[in-house]
């Protein structure tokens, strides 16, 4: 039975160490990045409210990159929460500045999420990087890039904490049932 406990615990390292590696090599691309994109936008973290699998992070947009809208404030939605690690998504920490690469996920009420989860939030100092790939592509102008002057019901898979507590648990019990 020791082999077993052994073996599980070998195979959660493995399934943990791994979960960085879920993205393609050109998800890391700002032109495959773009693509996948509805909107890009630069701004400031202004809340972070976690929820037990998701969380709910309040944008101050500065600028819109691509896909200019009226709106100088935005939600992005993340599915990772207080009980809920997903280390694919970005996580945010208040006052960060970030551009962020978003899909619509309710455009009427401000709500986004970010665009290939991590490899979609890049900090500011990629901005002039990320206006001359819009540029190239020919998906920005100038006369685009639009500064603000004015002041979900799906199950995510189970995450690899989770799955080592779970793991730890059930070898907790095989080997009190051996005693």
């Amino acid at each position: 039975m020791q082999k077993i406990f052994i073996l599980t615990i070998f195979l959660l390292l493995i399934a943990a160490t791994n979960a960085h590696a879920l993205f393609t090599q050109e998800a890391g691309m700002i032109s495959y990045q773009i693509n996948d994109s509805d909107r890009i936008a630069v701004g400031n973290v202004t809340n972070v409210q976690e929820h037990f699998k998701y969380s709910v992070v309040t944008i101050k947009v500065d600028e819109w990159l691509m896909g200019p809208l009226p709106s100088n404030e935005i939600e992005v939605i993340t599915e990772r929460g207080s009980m809920y690690i997903n280390n694919n998504e970005p996580r945010f920490y208040n006052g960060e500045s970030v551009i962020l690469m978003l899909q619509d996920i309710n455009v009427a009420e401000n709500r986004f999420k970010v665009t290939i989860g991590e490899p979609g939030k890049h900090p500011t100092a990629d901005r002039g990087e990320i206006i001359s790939e819009l540029e190239s592509m020919g998906k920005s102008n100038k006369s685009e890039i639009v500064p603000t002057a004015r002041s979900d019901n799906t199950i995510p898979f189970i995450g690899s904490y989770w799955l080592v507590l779970v793991f730890a648990c059930v070898g907790f019990v095989l080997r009190r049932s051996q005693k």
